[in-house]
């Protein structure tokens, strides 16, 4: 259910939401049912990675999101 949304949107949209983990077999049992965007899938790789849009190593997106700040001031 992907609809019109703009990548940007689906990624970082601030409108009221949940990030819901459904297994691989049950997922088709919310299409139709609710309005829902399939951003990515849970691997056992240690990676983001979202439909081609993203692909970080976890531990370079950890030491962004920690370190961030720090490294600007």
């Amino acid at each position: 259910c992907d609809g019109d949304l703009k990548n940007y949107q689906k990624l970082f949209s601030e409108t009221g939401g949940f990030a819901v983990e459904v297994p691989q077999d049950k997922a088709t049992e919310f299409e139709g049912r609710c309005d829902c965007i399939r951003i990515g899938k849970v691997t056992s790789e240690p990676k983001v990675v979202v439909k081609g849009l993203v692909d970080l190593d976890l531990s370079k997106a950890k030491s962004v999101w920690w370190d961030g700040l720090r490294e600007k001031l």
